[in-house]
């Protein structure tokens, strides 16, 4: 099966289209903007076409656009071009957020912090076109645990990044060329526990790798925000979202957290200032202590070859899925996975899968690992 590569302008108008795509690489992902790659002839015709920020469109999904971010002469092949670029969550790197502290649920934040920074900002030159609010509708609104955040000066896409990293929830960007819209969905996969099994045994992967390192592991935070010597405000959480800490002994691993940059005295753009309750600028303390401490949990990776014959990307699951594995060959582990990224190489008959994974549990013969 050929793809047609359709290229849109910055206006979404369709201004022509690449063929003899070679080497395409696609890799979708959950939380975070996925990417592609790809080699074509690079004829004066094309090089029209291969502009930085316009998007792209594969024919075998008009709902997911790419932004094309570089463009180069192939190192290897005269007269080639390399295009790469990420899916249509990069759009939101485009902004930062000037002045927001916001409450509440996971959805809730993120749906402000889009509205408020793309959709309808004060400063309509900021607006990013063709943006929708975030559409909550697959799994309701008032979803994900809540917490407080001061986001002022941070990148709205690392922003919501970090907020959908909190839960077991992704988000992706719908793209509608007839209607001209970018809609950015929150949503969750699906439980195939029971349906989807890699195994090794039974050939439906090939097979497994899986590494698990503790080094840099921490599940306690301390976090230390404004003021000076013992007038320095604290506050402490772990990583279940205990402010007084459950883990002891050799189970207790800490972290310092330094947020001097998170004050309780805040002012907006018209030098209008407002100032938190010690109850909340100790919630974005401890908001702030959890995040670091995401960035510091054990690192798990599971990667396996799959066999497309038998289980089938995006018809028997897709991104965001719950499955089970079990490899008995190599290692003799089991257990349960959320799909987090999937790298389809070329199309057709000829493609190739590897998905990632979140491992949830998983056994080592009859240990079961935290």
């Amino acid at each position: 099966m050929e793809i047609i590569a359709n290229i849109y302008d910055k206006d979404l108008n369709n201004v022509g289209y690449l063929y003899n795509v070679s080497e395409l690489v696609r890799t979708h992902k959950y939380r975070e903007p996925g990417k592609f790659s790809m080699r074509l002839p690079a004829s004066a015709g094309d090089v029209g076409l291969m502009m930085t920020g316009f998007v792209i469109v594969f024919s075998d999904d008009t709902k997911e656009g790419y932004l094309i971010e570089t463009v180069e002469p192939s190192e290897d092949y005269p007269n080639v071009a390399e295009i790469a670029g990420r899916d249509l969550r990069a759009i939101f790197a485009m902004r930062i957020i000037q002045n927001m502290t916001v409450d509440g649920s996971m959805s809730n934040r993120m749906w402000w912090m889009i509205h408020n920074h793309a959709v309808a900002p004060s400063d309509s030159n900021r607006a990013l076109p063709f943006v929708q609010d975030l559409d909550r509708s697959p799994v309701g609104d008032d979803i994900g645990p809540a917490a407080n955040q001061q986001l002022t000066g941070k990148n709205l896409l690392t922003a919501l990044t970090d907020t959908i990293g909190q839960d077991a929830y992704g988000w992706r960007c719908d793209l509608n060329l007839s209607e001209k819209t970018i809609t950015p969905v929150f949503y969750r996969g699906a439980d195939r526990t029971k349906t989807v099994l890699f195994d090794d045994v039974l050939c439906t992967m090939d097979s497994c790798d899986y590494t698990r390192d503790v080094s840099k592991y921490c599940n306690v935070a301390t976090v230390a925000g404004e003021g000076e010597g013992s007038a320095r405000k604290y506050a402490g959480i772990d990583i279940t979202g205990t402010a007084s800490g459950t883990f002891a002994g050799f189970s207790r691993r800490e972290l310092f957290v330094d947020a001097r940059d998170l004050q309780s005295e805040t002012e907006d753009a018209s030098g209008n200032k407002t100032t938190m309750s010690d109850a909340d600028y100790t919630k974005v303390l401890q908001t702030r202590g959890l995040e670091k401490l995401k960035e510091n949990e054990v690192e798990t990776k599971l990667e396996l070859s799959v066999n497309e014959a038998y289980l089938t990307y995006d018809e028997d699951y897709t991104l965001g899925d719950v499955v089970s594995f079990a490899n008995h060959r190599q290692i003799g582990i089991t257990g349960t996975a959320r799909v987090t990224s999937v790298q389809i190489d070329g199309a057709g008959a000829g493609k190739t899968v590897k998905p990632e994974f979140e491992v949830l549990t998983i056994e080592v013969g009859t240990e079961v690992l935290e």
